[in-house]
């Protein structure tokens, strides 16, 4: 993370972690502290042997403790928390307290508590995924909560599950953004991938002269094909020109369903000339290629542009289209360049 973003990351869990205190020590506020509390809280734990894994049993706990100690518990922090950023959507903080409460009338007192927190960002939020809070006993010294190799052992274990953590929302978040951007039947990129790209790929050939072609292409009377074999075998038929054209273009370039039987090639570095060139490929490919359950061979329609600097992302698939329709009106299993 950067500097900023450290310092902004850490400033937001510091106020999470006081806010919990607050409502939990001070206003014993049970909705209050479970709502500071992650959906999906991984521990919670005291040196008096309560454990938790879940939310619903840590909120067990936190209801048990409130109901037999209701009254305000005043805290007092030993010495500033110790916050660390792990990553942008984790942070760990580690705190020594003493509590002040009465219980049946009672005056009762906890010195040199020791408190862990691992807190996940959810919605805008930091919200408390792991906790351990470390009770005094007697067999360890009047200011040692737990001796230094026990400690050492569980900060180890609280970094390997910040570590795990940061692991599956990073493979979640890569597996979101990967179907966010995929076509569920073809597996090519869809609309909304094709659109950041080739915003990427203009403001790349707009910045430095940078050539780049657009390919769209069409089957030619995939109605046909839906009203005679059935729509299931109209899938298996674009699902195998998926592959077709993936084979045919360079892996610099995107290919991506644009919409029913269109699909749509961006070329980044390719001029007009090279891009018709191209065209071509892929229309005598689909041409000569069998595609299994047809009787007939199939051909495409396919419209070329290129680039002009200063135009816009919808000017330029405007164009593109434009030449695809001229090149069915031609009759169709033919190349056409835009105006």
């Amino acid at each position: 993370m950067s500097t900023n973003t450290t310092a902004t990351a850490t400033a937001a869990i510091e106020q999470a972690f006081r806010r919990y205190l607050d409502v939990y020590f001070t206003q014993r506020d049970l909705s209050g502290t479970l709502a500071r509390l992650s959906p999906t809280i991984t521990g919670f734990g005291t040196g008096r042997d309560e454990t938790a894994m879940t939310f619903a049993t840590v909120s067990q706990l936190y209801r048990r403790d409130i109901e037999q100690a209701p009254n305000p518990t005043t805290y007092r922090l030993r010495r500033p928390p110790h916050i660390q950023g792990v990553s942008p959507d984790l942070g760990l903080v580690s705190a020594e307290l003493d509590l002040h409460t009465t219980v049946l009338d009672h005056a009762v007192s906890f010195r040199h508590l020791r408190l862990s927190l691992v807190f996940v960002q959810r919605d805008n939020d930091w919200l408390i995924e792991h906790m351990h809070l470390s009770l005094p006993t007697q067999a360890h010294g009047e200011d040692e909560s737990y001796p230094l190799k026990e400690l050492e052992a569980r900060n180890q274990v609280l970094e390997r599950l910040v570590n795990k953590k940061t692991q599956e929302l990073q493979q979640a978040l890569t597996e979101i953004a990967r179907i966010a951007t995929t076509d569920t039947l073809t597996g090519l990129s869809n609309r909304l991938k094709i659109d950041a790209y080739l915003d990427t790929a203009i403001q790349r050939a707009q910045d430095a002269a940078y050539p780049l072609s657009l390919i769209l292409l069409d089957l030619d009377h995939f109605k046909r094909i839906n009203d005679t074999y059935g729509h299931l075998q109209g899938d298996r038929v674009l699902v195998e020109l998926s592959g077709l054209l993936s084979a045919t273009i360079r892996a610099t370039d995107l290919l991506g369903r644009w919409g029913g039987e269109e699909f749509l090639v961006i070329c980044p570095g390719m001029t007009l000339e090279a891009a018709v060139e191209r065209a071509e490929q892929l229309r005598a490919a689909v041409r000569a290629h069998v595609f299994p359950g047809l009787e007939q061979p199939q051909t495409a329609s396919l419209g070329v542009a290129s680039y002009r600097v200063g135009e816009s992302r919808e000017e330029l698939i405007t164009r593109v289209d434009a030449a695809l329709y001229r090149a069915k009106l031609d009759g169709r299993d033919r190349v056409v360049q835009a105006l």
